[in-house]
């Protein structure tokens, strides 16, 4: 990686991390998703970055990916733990960072018990380190904390404009060679927590908020051309919301342009992903580079 990359994915990173500490402050019961995420996205944007995605508000068993719709109403519940997913890019290169707060007591230790996951798992890394030793050193931290990680969701390389590249950071033991970290590329690791019981995993719910392109090509109907014209110059293959999209068209013209290209295929709507017993997640993320002395986190 050359020195004016390096520049950019920590200029992503550091601006996410500010904006990530203020997010602590700005998740308090009654508030509404969509002024959350308006607040962290300007925050972002005032940084000198741009959002790399939607931010995710996911609430209590809610794991990952949703954020609100235009006409969502959802504020946040008392006595309950939200996750933060947010992330940014400089010009393509980008950062992925997530914080939990618990507005009860009792979700506390979860909290944290993720955040040390995601340490001790950083202080691993080298050129070399079999990727699948994450799972191990994650497992191993919350079993002594009595907690678990939810199986089916993992970490992830980083490229550029690519938020999950082809390679996956795991958080429980595995048995198959998942390869080993390489100098130079960048990599995300995330651990989602919850209590013990039967093995955890996410499933399928509701559709997300969060979309993506799925094949650009030519649609008939011109508010949908124009849109999907849009989304690919502006996104160049990220995720985005519809929210960020009001200036192209009236709020009744990009329903209907998004509905046609759901329709048609051209775009992606992610579901939002479920623990499976209804148990409370929490979660936690940092992206990196690795250099030759280990993990350089961009997002501190």
């Amino acid at each position: 990686m050359d020195d004016k990359t390096l520049e950019g994915y920590l200029k992503a990173g550091k601006a996410l991390a500010r904006t990530r500490e203020k997010t602590k402050n700005w998740v308090k019961a009654g508030v509404k998703y969509t002024d959350l995420v308006k607040q962290v996205e300007d925050d972002l944007v005032s940084n000198g970055v741009l959002p790399s995605f939607p931010t995710n508000v996911d609430v209590n068993e809610v794991a990952a990916h949703y954020t609100p719709s235009l006409n969502d109403d959802s504020t946040i519940p008392e006595d309950s733990i939200v996750k933060i997913d947010l992330g940014s890019h400089d010009n393509g290169l980008i950062a992925d960072s997530a914080v939990t707060v618990s507005l009860s007591d009792k979700y506390a230790d979860l909290v944290y018990a993720a955040e040390d996951a995601v340490d001790k798992a950083l202080k691993i890394v080298m050129p070399g380190t079999p990727i699948s030793e994450v799972g191990k050193v994650v497992s191993r931290v919350l079993k002594n904390y009595g907690f678990q990680a939810v199986a089916n969701l993992t970490g992830h390389s980083i490229e550029y404009y690519e938020l999950h590249g082809d390679v996956s950071i795991p958080n429980v033991p595995i048995d198959w060679d998942m390869g080993k970290f390489e100098e130079g590329k960048v990599y995300a690791i995330e651990p989602f927590v919850t209590f013990e019981g039967r093995p955890s995993k996410v499933v399928d719910s509701k559709p997300g908020g969060i979309y993506i392109i799925n094949k650009y090509k030519r649609i008939k109907d011109p508010d949908a051309n124009l849109l999907l014209t849009e989304i690919n110059n502006r996104f160049k293959g990220l995720p985005f919301a519809e929210r960020w999209l009001l200036d192209v068209l009236s709020v009744d013209k990009l329903n209907l342009a998004m509905s046609k290209l759901l329709h048609e295929k051209a775009i992606y709507q992610y579901p939002s992903l479920l623990e499976v017993d209804g148990r409370p997640v929490a979660q936690a993320e940092h992206t990196f580079v690795v250099t030759k002395d280990g993990a350089l986190v961009t997002t501190e």
